[in-house]
């Protein structure tokens, strides 16, 4: 911990991870965002932001120049490290109304792989109730010993007000 403060891995910058790892590196968290589009790296990384959120623009460019955010599309880069992985990718609906957790899954798969020191994976994606213990078992059998533990975080973000929603929750859970 550099002053208290953690390094923090946001793992997919969509809507929700933008938010995210702007505030937290807000807040004084060194951030590191990791996303496969290559495109979007590129523009969090010149601080365009590739959402609107209202304030957001300013913080993603504020935290750039405090270095304190980066992007990438290199997950083992952002992974090394980080102390606390956020995975806030995206969870579509299938047709039978569940959620696709195919990328959540393969992440996680991906994590087994990458991470050899202790962590905190952090499940910010929508995922039925559950999804904590079987990615937690998941870890346990693919890279066990390593001390890598999961919780869920529910997300309360709401579009057009998120960042304040963010730095300002009404509730904590």
């Amino acid at each position: 911990l550099k002053g208290g403060f953690m390094n923090i891995c946001v793992v997919g910058t969509g809507y929700v991870g933008l938010v995210s790892a702007c505030c937290f590196a807000d807040t004084g968290h060194y951030v590191v965002g990791v996303d496969i589009n290559l495109d979007i790296v590129e523009s969090l990384s010149k601080g365009e932001c590739t959402i609107y959120e209202p304030g957001l623009q300013d913080i993603l460019q504020l935290n750039l120049k405090q270095c304190r955010l980066h992007f990438t599309e290199h997950l083992e880069v952002a992974v090394e490290d980080s102390e606390v992985i956020f995975l806030e990718l995206a969870t579509p609906s299938l047709e039978n109304g569940d959620e696709d957790l195919s990328v959540v899954k393969k992440v996680c798969n991906d994590l087994c792989e990458l991470i050899k020191t202790p962590k905190i994976v952090v499940i910010k994606s929508t995922v039925p109730v559950g999804t904590a213990n079987e990615i937690q078992k998941l870890f346990d059998e693919k890279a066990p010993g390593i001390g890598i533990e999961v919780v869920n975080n529910p997300e309360f973000l709401k579009e057009g007000n998120a960042v304040q929603d963010f730095m300002k929750p009404d509730r904590i859970v």
